[in-house]
C-alpha cells in the first residue's frame, strides 16, 4: 500500500471508530432501562428539603431545636420567601399563614 492509500484507511478508521462510538451511546440511551426504586416503610429526619431541577428551594418540612414541627412551601421564583407556613408549637397549638408575592401575611390561624 502507498503512504496516501495507508494515511485514508487509518483516516477511515478512526471515522468509523468515533461514528460508532456515538451511535451505541445513542442506542444505550435509548434502550436503557430505569434504575429500580428502593421503598422504605420509615424514613426518619429532622428536616426534609424538596428542590427543583435548578435546585432552588421549594419546601421544607422540619422540626426546630425546641420541638415544635413545621411545613413551608417557598415562591417558585428562587426568592427563597415562604408562601405557605404551617406549624405545630411543642404545645400542640397548629397556625396557618398564607403570605402574598411580596411575603406579606394575607391570612393567618390562629
Amino acid at each position: 500500500m502507498r503512504f496516501k492509500e495507508v494515511h485514508l484507511a487509518f483516516l477511515s478508521a478512526v471515522i468509523g471508530g468515533i461514528i460508532g462510538a456515538n451511535a451505541q451511546g445513542w442506542v444505550h440511551a435509548e434502550t436503557s432501562v430505569p434504575q429500580p426504586i428502593t421503598y422504605f416503610k420509615t424514613v426518619a429526619a429532622e428536616n426534609f428539603t424538596l428542590i427543583d431541577a435548578k435546585n432552588n428551594l421549594r419546601a421544607t418540612l422540619f422540626v426546630t431545636p425546641e420541638g415544635s414541627a413545621g411545613l413551608m412551601i417557598m415562591r417558585p421564583d428562587q426568592t427563597d420567601k415562604t408562601l405557605i407556613d404551617l406549624s405545630i408549637d411543642k404545645s400542640g397549638s397548629p397556625g396557618l399563614t398564607f403570605k402574598d408575592r411580596v411575603g406579606r401575611t394575607v391570612w393567618r390561624v390562629p
